[in-house]
């Protein structure tokens, strides 16, 4: 293990949970004690337009309806993005989640492999948490590869991609897709 990085590091990295923090924020809100109650994460982007994006999003979630009901091991993660206008929209906050360019910076350009080895194997590759946190990474990999194929999706960089809490990867920011290019 790269000495550059602890366990403590590793297993700390996601922080609080959206749910935990969602349960503390309830018990200390005036509107706690109703039953709708919820947080509901987002940005509000303006200087953009993010009808494209918003496309993009839609797609993916017909995507995801296929893989479903033909029953593709594939997983993807379907966020909502609203655009209000044509520079300006909402964008839902993908929760538990940080870019691989965050984890890169935040634990000193650790490997993936180590990082989900040390994450969720405890450094032994043979634990079911490990394998699972694994399948979540193939599923979702193989999932949004065959979305960027298909929409020919570019400007893909670890900025880009996100890793969550359970292991599954995220694509977001879709500016460049189909015939549209940088």
């Amino acid at each position: 293990m790269n000495k550059s990085y602890s366990i403590n590091e590793i297993n700390d990295i996601f922080g609080e949970t959206f749910e935990q923090k969602e349960i503390n924020i309830k018990k200390s809100s005036l509107f706690g004690k109703f039953k709708s109650h919820k947080l509901f994460r987002c940005i509000f982007k303006t200087h953009e337009d993010l009808r494209q994006e918003q496309f993009a999003t839609q797609l993916i979630n017909e995507f995801n309806q296929i893989f479903k009901i033909e029953k593709v091991n594939c997983w993807l993660n379907t966020y909502e993005i609203i655009s209000t206008g044509n520079d300006a929209g909402l964008v839902e906050m993908v929760n538990n989640s940080l870019s691989l360019d965050q984890l890169k910076q935040k634990l000193n350009n650790i490997p993936l492999r180590d990082f989900y080895l040390h994450k969720w194997g405890r450094g032994v590759a043979t634990s079911n948490e490990y394998k699972r946190a694994m399948n979540n990474f193939v599923s979702s990999l193989a999932g949004y590869s065959l979305v960027c194929y298909f929409l020919q999706i570019k400007d893909r960089h670890n900025g880009n991609i996100l890793i969550d809490n359970e292991g599954h990867l995220t694509h977001i920011d879709f500016g460049f897709l189909l015939s549209n290019a940088p």
